[in-house]
């Protein structure tokens, strides 16, 4: 694999050999990742598939705004294949015990809402590196287009999928008016990470990374608390949520605490989580798109009953 060899070559001249086979951590249709180990470090590289070619660009850019080392350590970028190199960030958040997750949050928001502010006004920079465009004035044309698109819902097949999309179309008579008032508090956009969980966070000596970027897109900031919102209670294990989630936000929102009024920014924050909701499901349309073969088995066979 053209890969592998890749990666022995650049840790052989970084004085770094690999010492033992080269493992598959993860891998599915968009993307693999593989573990090398040296003698002092283990060395991650990241294969991205189409919808993600853009991920090793990113990673570098971010890298540039990266004052809170909210990424991972990047060692390299091939010259031609949309492959990296990343250091060992720690081990998944998920695999921390349930009562450092809130922890680990609590510092984490602050500082990849700062990396956020960092990014706004390089929007062109972004899409530049080839970054999804979702800025607030697309967001409803995009869903329009997918709203006609109704035989690519297959909502009269049974599909696991199917409560997504009917969702969507229960948001669709609201975005309009929802991404005008959250676009007349006038933060602009920047890069939304989109899949912000306890899978994609490392933690290493008590500091986060955030990875897989791969679903990133450039829109507003805020849209990147839907699936917080939604991961936390279920992977810090609280039993008072609300309580627990909120007071999480609101770290998050101080750091915007010079743009508006915290209550303004709650009311916004609650526009970006339901706007979030759309691009996340929005994004899993455009990976059922290029990699059918992740979709049931329904949507497999590209026709329709209706």
């Amino acid at each position: 694999m053209e890969a592998v060899t890749w990666l022995h070559e650049w840790a052989a001249q970084a004085g770094l050999p690999i010492r033992t086979e080269v493992e598959h951590t993860h891998v599915r249709p968009w993307g693999a990742v593989l573990r090398g180990v040296t003698d002092q470090r283990h060395i991650y590289l990241k294969v991205c598939g189409p919808s993600q070619a853009f991920e090793p660009a990113l990673t570098a850019l971010l890298a540039r705004f990266d004052s809170d080392a909210v990424m991972p350590e990047l060692l390299a970028i091939h010259a031609s294949q949309p492959w990296m190199l990343l250091g060992d960030g720690g081990l998944r958040l998920a695999d921390a015990p349930s009562w450092e997750r809130l922890d680990v949050w609590r510092s984490l928001l602050p500082r990849y809402a700062r990396l956020q502010r960092r990014l706004q006004g390089h929007e062109a920079d972004l899409l530049g590196v080839g970054v999804p465009d979702l800025r607030l004035e697309r967001i409803a044309p995009v869903l329009d287009s997918l709203i006609d698109d109704e035989p690519g819902f297959h909502l009269d097949r049974p599909d696991p999928f199917a409560p997504t999309y009917a969702r969507l179309r229960e948001l669709h008579p609201q975005v309009r008016h929802m991404v005008d008032e959250l676009g007349s508090l006038g933060i602009g956009p920047t890069i939304q990470h989109d899949d912000l969980h306890h899978n994609n966070i490392l933690v290493r000596d008590g500091r986060a990374v955030v990875i897989d970027w791969g679903d990133a897109c450039v829109s507003h900031p805020f849209l990147s608390l839907w699936i917080v919102r939604r991961a936390v209670p279920l992977e810090a294990g609280v039993e008072d949520a609300g309580g627990a989630v909120s007071s999480l936000i609101d770290r998050y929102l101080e750091v915007w605490g010079d743009v508006a009024p915290m209550r303004e920014l709650r009311r916004a924050a609650d526009l970006g989580a339901a706007l979030g909701e759309v691009s996340r499901a929005l994004s899993q349309y455009r990976i059922f798109a290029l990699y059918p073969e992740v979709a049931p088995p329904e949507r497999k066979q590209g026709s329709s009953s209706r």
